[in-house]
């Protein structure tokens, strides 16, 4: 089994002394879909 290198840098950005990334940058570095009314949905139910 091979593992694929994950490199964090793609995804997250530093501000201040915090680690920070979004529910989109996410999906886009997992290449899955980003439904903001879907994601807007399930916030407000």
């Amino acid at each position: 089994m091979q593992l694929t290198q994950f490199k964090f840098e793609n995804m997250v950005t530093l501000q201040g002394n915090q680690v920070m990334t979004t529910s989109l940058k996410v999906a886009e570095y997992f290449g899955k879909r980003y439904d903001v009314k879907k994601m807007v949905f399930y916030y407000y139910r």
